[in-house]
């Protein structure tokens, strides 16, 4: 069970539309977004799903710029913080996502 757009050039605003529209679902496993053109936007409101979602086992954001070349790292450090208290969610794929090393810290 999986939501899965991958290279359909989703861009900040519809990333933010899908997240807003998982957080009260219940069904779904996996949310695969990789190759797009989401960035910290998206995944501040990924981290408020990941608070919400029980559901969500997988996320898949591969290719995504999500710090705008590592001038904004909010999205990560948001990201970092729900971590730490979702309990469900069991891989997240950030390959080449254009993390630096304060995305790094952060995510420690």
């Amino acid at each position: 069970k999986g939501l899965v757009f991958p290279r359909k050039n989703i861009v900040d605003n519809e990333g933010i539309e899908i997240a807003n529209n998982l957080k009260n679902n219940q069904i779904l496993e996996r949310m695969e977004l990789e190759g797009n053109q989401i960035g910290p936007k998206t995944l501040k409101k990924i981290a408020e799903l990941l608070l919400i979602n029980s559901t969500l086992r997988t996320i898949d954001l591969e290719g995504n710029d999500l710090t705008h070349e590592g001038k904004d790292t909010s999205g990560i450090e948001d990201l970092a913080k729900s971590l730490c208290e979702n309990t469900t969610l069991l891989c997240l794929n950030l390959s080449n996502t254009k993390l630096n090393e304060k995305c790094s810290e952060a995510l420690e």
